[in-house]
């Protein structure tokens, strides 16, 4: 059992939801150094796609989500009729354009946002962000500084590596000009969704690794048996 592919796949980098976790431990890190602070929540730019796939627009993320904002109606009592956020739903598609249309946004009511995101916690390649408050654009900002810390240290010492990443290991951190503007793409949703549900992510995967062990012994067994 020891030498099958299932057993093989709880070593280093192929650990059941280690990418998730490193993303997490990585976001930790991010929020602690308070390294988001140095992007501008101005400065993040998004490439807006239409419904047939070709490029839209180039549009700000923070006048996206104040547009949201703006649209919830507050009743006489000073109570919302309608809370509306974000959803930024990303393309591995290519255009056929020099400007590489990522997202395709809409508004949606916030009773809505909090259905997709319970529905969508446990997607392993995640192509969506919600926004739904000021700590989401928050988060936004910390997972866009992962982003650019995986892309420094793609090694398989931080890589979606559990067993290799530990005390000690040297960690690369960029530096991030203020005045710098950030693209958001498919690897800042991926960052963006492991880190806020790496515990379902690992959860999930560790149970389906789990089955598949059962079901590799008792296949075993059945063998001998025989």
């Amino acid at each position: 059992f020891a030498k099958s592919t299932i057993a093989k796949s709880y070593s280093g980098e192929h650990f059941p939801g280690g990418e998730a976790l490193v993303s997490r431990m990585i976001y930790d890190i991010v929020g602690k150094r308070k390294l988001q602070n140095d992007v501008s929540a101005d400065r993040i730019i998004i490439t807006e796609h239409a419904g047939d796939g070709k490029f839209k627009e180039v549009t700000f993320l923070k006048k996206a989500w104040e547009k949201a904002k703006a649209k919830s109606v507050s009743t006489e009592n000073g109570q919302n009729q309608a809370d509306y956020g974000l959803e930024l739903k990303f393309s591995e598609k290519k255009a056929g354009s020099s400007i590489q249309p990522h997202v395709a946004l809409r508004i949606l009511p916030k009773t809505e946002i909090a259905l997709l995101s319970r529905t969508s916690k446990y997607d392993e390649t995640p192509k969506r962000i919600f926004i739904a408050s000021d700590k989401d654009m928050k988060k936004v900002r910390k997972a866009l500084v992962v982003r650019e810390i995986l892309k420094l240290n793609r090694n398989p010492h931080i890589d979606g590596s559990l067993n290799e990443f530990h005390t000690g290991t040297k960690l690369v951190l960029p530096v991030i000009e203020k005045t710098r503007h950030f693209l958001l793409d498919l690897d800042v949703a991926t960052a963006y969704h492991q880190s806020k549900y790496y515990y379902p992510i690992l959860e999930k995967s560790l149970h389906q690794s789990f089955r598949s062990i059962e079901k590799e012994i008792e296949n075993d067994n059945s063998s001998r048996q025989q």
